[in-house]
C-alpha cells in the first residue's frame, strides 16, 4: 500500500511524497484574503475536477481543482495577483502538477 502523499502550503507551497521528501516546489501561491482566510490545519483531498466551474462565484473557472475540505476550498489554477475567497491559487504549471500528483485521501497541510 502506498503512503499518502501530501501537499504543504504556507507560501510557497510544496508537494511531498509519502516519506516526507519534497518532490515539487517550492512554488508561488496565493491564498484567502482578509475575512476569507484559507483555513490552517490538516485536511484530506476529497475530489478532483480538471475543468471545474464555480457555482458559488458566478461561473469562475477553477482549472485543475483539487478539493481539500467540505466547504469548496481547493488548489487550482488562478491569478496570484490578488488573494482568493479561501482557495489556494497556483500558476498553471504548478496547478497541473498538484492535480496530477494528488489523489483522494492524500493529506493536505495548510500551515500559517
Amino acid at each position: 500500500m502506498r503512503a499518502p502523499r501530501a501537499a504543504v502550503v504556507r507560501t510557497p507551497a510544496w508537494l511531498l511524497d509519502g516519506q516526507g521528501r519534497v518532490v515539487h516546489g517550492p512554488v508561488a501561491d496565493s491564498h484567502g484574503g482578509k475575512g476569507h482566510e484559507t483555513p490552517v490545519g490538516d485536511f484530506v483531498v476529497q475530489r478532483k475536477d480538471r475543468y471545474h466551474v464555480s457555482r458559488e462565484f458566478e461561473g469562475a473557472k477553477m482549472p485543475y481543482a483539487v478539493f481539500f475540505d467540505g466547504n469548496g476550498r481547493a488548489f487550482h489554477q488562478g491569478t496570484l495577483d490578488r488573494q482568493s475567497a479561501g482557495c489556494v491559487r497556483l500558476e498553471e504549471a504548478a496547478a497541473k502538477r498538484f492535480f496530477e500528483f494528488l489523489n483522494p485521501n492524500d493529506r493536505v497541510q495548510i500551515v500559517p
